[in-house]
C-alpha cells in the first residue's frame, strides 16, 4: 500500500514526517534501509519543498547516521542531508558539519 501512496505523496512535507512517524514503530535496520529510501522517494529531489518544513526529518536523519549499514544507505543519507542543506535547511546543514 505504501508503494501506491507514495507517488501521491511525492513533495509533502507532512508526508515525510507521517512516513518517519510511521517508521519509528520498525526496527533500526529497517529505518536505515527501507525507510530511508522512502523518505528519499518522498522528496523525489525536491528539497526546496520539504526544507525547514519537516518537524521529524531531520532528528530523524541525525538518529540513522550511527546505524547505517553500508556504503548505498550512507550515500542516500547524505544526498538526503546534502540537498536539505542545499535547499536551506539549517538543522541539515549542523548535520553535515557534524559529519566533518
Amino acid at each position: 500500500m505504501i508503494k501506491r501512496w507514495l507517488p501521491i505523496a511525492r513533495g509533502q512535507p507532512e508526508a515525510t514526517d507521517a512516513l518517519i512517524k510511521l517508521g519509528w514503530c520498525a526496527s533500526p535496520a529497517w529505518q536505515a534501509t527501507t525507510g530511508l529510501q522512502w523518505v528519499e522517494e518522498l522528496i523525489a529531489g525536491d528539497f526546496a519543498a520539504v526544507a525547514g518544513r519537516c518537524y521529524y526529518l531531520t532528528r530523524w536523519l541525525g538518529d540513522l547516521r550511527a546505524i547505517l549499514p553500508g556504503e548505498a544507505s550512507t550515500a542516500r543519507w547524505r544526498r538526503v542531508v546534502d540537498g536539505l542543506a542545499a535547499a536551506g535547511d539549517n538543522r541539515a546543514a549542523r548535520l553535515q558539519q557534524a559529519e566533518e
